[in-house]
């Protein structure tokens, strides 16, 4: 499945929170818009500190299905660690929070396809967040990953 990202946050009524949407791109198959519809499910029910919610899913009026996940401000993981100098234990510290999100993650039935510093953000708190979810899919899909991040995926997925 092919994505992109809209270049800007949204503030939606009456909540008042920002979240980043994310258009699939037209003219998908139905089976990937019925796949995307069920990865969708498993994602909204991911409630976890260290992963970013999904708040919204669906398809607008002109067809295009999207996905709208919370904004998280953030500095990606290695950029946090380099500015702030991190010694190794809170750079394990972090690691750990990022484990168990993605413990999480697989726990909803969900294999994120995509992780890399830049999908892990460290937060104003300190919390390291998972977030960025296009490139995600259910645990025991037969479907091979249609894109991902070179250098960042696991030789499985490479070969």
């Amino acid at each position: 499945m092919r994505w992109m990202w809209i270049d800007r946050v949204v503030e939606l009524q009456p909540r008042q929170r920002l979240v980043a949407i994310k258009l699939m791109h037209q003219g998908l198959p139905e089976a990937d818009r019925a796949r995307f519809a069920d990865e969708r499910s498993h994602l909204a029910r991911i409630e976890h500190p260290n992963v970013a919610r999904i708040i919204d899913g669906g398809e607008l009026a002109d067809g295009h299905p999207y996905l709208a996940e919370e904004y998280v401000r953030g500095v990606p993981i290695d950029d946090y660690c380099e500015r702030e100098a991190l010694p190794l234990e809170r750079r394990l510290e972090l690691f750990l929070g990022v484990l168990d999100g993605v413990e999480a993650i697989h726990a909803a039935g969900i294999v994120h396809g995509d992780l890399k510093p830049d999908n892990i953000l460290v937060d104003a708190t300190g919390r390291p967040r998972i977030v960025d979810f296009g490139i995600s899919q259910l645990v025991g899909s037969s479907l091979p990953l249609a894109r991902y991040s070179a250098g960042f995926a696991s030789p499985e997925i490479v070969a």
